[in-house]
């Protein structure tokens, strides 16, 4: 009974996730709408961090962090249409402040079509 709970919390846990949350790697499409939209829209903000194409996480910072990884998950989450750009731009406002608003603004402007983008990273094993 109690691996049932851990299994169903598990479960319920991933698929609140991004779909490129696990499996980065497969995600190339994404990765290379990033990088060029992190060019084209500099400088990009997420609350204090400054976002650069090939970005590091900042993983010795913890709270620095967390808003790398908000940013992040919302990111993806535009990317493979499971929100729209305006949930996008909302989100990102209460998150962060209004320097990554307009940085989100200029990444919604960057997106191919809807038709273009996967709903998923391509490539999973």
């Amino acid at each position: 009974m109690h691996k049932t709970a851990i299994a169903t919390l598990s479960a319920a846990l991933l698929a609140g996730c991004a779909p490129d949350s696990w499996q980065n790697l497969n995600a190339t499409g994404f990765d290379v709408w990033l990088n060029a939209a992190l060019v084209t829209c500099a400088p990009v903000y997420a609350g204090p961090l400054l976002i650069t194409r090939n970005f590091q996480d900042p993983t010795w910072d913890l709270q620095t962090n967390n808003y790398y990884d908000q940013w992040l998950d919302q990111v993806s989450r535009l990317y493979y249409k499971r929100i729209p750009p305006e949930t996008f731009i909302d989100n990102i406002n209460n998150f962060f402040n209004a320097a990554s608003v307009k940085s989100a603004q200029c990444l919604v402007s960057q997106l191919p079509a809807p038709e273009q983008r996967p709903s998923a990273p391509t490539g999973r094993m």
